[in-house]
């Protein structure tokens, strides 16, 4: 089977349920997603007709020239560059080069919610870092500092730093490899890090911030879908590459108020 992807606009997906929609999509973030992909984690269901003997090929190719390939020859997938060269996870960047990102049918909000390298909140956090400018940086630094003096005045805060460090090395001291801890330095990415998305009930007062997990499954699934299109307008330089959301009308409602039929997309 063979998809193309058009430069600008929408792929979508159509057919009844257990089609292999979500297969197709999971094949692509099996390769491209946030994770590292082996053979070590092919299930019995992954197979044809539930036989091992059905290998397995997937292959994603760029307008770039760049190509990702997985089968059952090779325990983990090759990404090549426009050339057919191997690029190597700890010589370039793969997951850039490769870029994707999927919104699987739980909708995991919490998971995507997270500061990690390649979750949705992580991906937004590296661009915004990456957008601010050599004056602005400078001016956080000096922001951060005034609350860092702010923070050396808390009783104990100066002298537990020290603990920390002296306990730590006291505890490696026969390690043939050592490390060295302490507080993180500021850097852009920390700020960014803090941010809380936090929603509000127009019945309740102002003062009242709801945690999104207090949220129905509705909301919680609209705030990553306007994350996403938010990440999608604002930041088009890092948001290239694939954006797959499976059955995007999950809890979403037509503007006639009436629910979108579920499972036919």
């Amino acid at each position: 089977m063979s998809l193309t992807f058009p430069e600008k606009g929408l792929l979508v997906l159509v057919g009844s349920n257990n089609a292999g929609k979500s297969n197709i999509l999971r094949a692509i973030d099996a390769l491209l997603g946030d994770s590292w992909f082996t053979t070590d984690k092919l299930e019995i269901y992954d197979h044809y007709c539930r036989n091992r003997n059905n290998d397995i090929e997937i292959r994603v190719e760029f307008d770039t020239g760049y190509q990702v390939c997985f089968d059952m020859n090779n325990k983990m997938p090759r990404y090549l560059d426009d050339f057919g060269r191997t690029i190597y996870g700890n010589k370039g960047n793969v997951k850039e080069d490769f870029p994707c990102t999927y919104l699987d049918a739980s909708r995991n909000l919490s998971r995507e919610m997270e500061f990690r390298n390649w979750t949705l909140m992580g991906k937004i956090s590296k661009s915004f870092s990456k957008a601010i400018n050599k004056s602005k940086e400078d001016l956080l630094k000096e922001k951060f500092n005034e609350i860092m003096d702010i923070f050396n005045g808390v009783e104990n805060f100066v002298s537990f730093k020290i603990d920390f460090v002296r306990y730590f090395d006291e505890m490696q001291v026969n390690s043939s490899y050592q490390l060295k801890v302490d507080f993180k330095p500021f850097t852009p990415s920390n700020y960014f890090k803090t941010i809380n998305i936090l929603a509000s009930d127009p019945n309740l007062s102002d003062k009242f911030d709801i945690e999104l997990d207090e949220l129905g499954e509705g909301s919680r699934n609209t705030v990553l879908l306007a994350l996403l299109r938010s990440y999608a307008k604002n930041f088009r330089n890092d948001a290239q590459g694939i954006i797959s959301v499976e059955e995007p009308e999950i809890f979403i409602r037509d503007f006639a108020g009436l629910p979108l039929k579920n499972g036919d997309r």
